[in-house]
């Protein structure tokens, strides 16, 4: 769900507002909504109080960013592991392993900047 504004921080969301839809005018919501990986009253309720100008709600591939979470995890760990050698030891072992390092952060920029 979206964050609410401060000025909406304890109102509940208890007022409800009814309209009539085609069919396919609900499946095509539903769709967007789902591109965006919201509900569809977050994305309704969104796309309504959305100010003149500003662009519609961000479209997002949770499974994709799920993936790059994790790859991002695991870049981590890499280099975590390399810190810990390079700590103990006082020198850092391969100038390969911080190359594959750095190649593994630079295809996942190059996926993030694609989404």
């Amino acid at each position: 769900m979206a964050r609410r504004k401060k000025s909406e921080a304890g109102e509940p969301y208890t007022a409800f507002l009814g309209l009539q839809l085609t069919p396919s005018q609900r499946q095509s919501i539903e769709a967007e909504a789902a591109r965006a990986g919201r509900s569809l009253s977050d994305f309704a309720r969104l796309r309504l109080l959305r100010r003149e100008g500003e662009p519609p709600p961000v479209s997002r591939d949770t499974k994709a960013l799920r993936e790059l979470a994790a790859e991002i995890g695991r870049i981590g760990n890499n280099l975590n592991q390399l810190a810990r050698i390079a700590n103990q030891t006082g020198h850092i072992r391969s100038e390969n392993a911080i190359e594959a390092v750095t190649g593994q952060l630079s295809e996942l920029f190059e996926k993030v900047i694609s989404l």
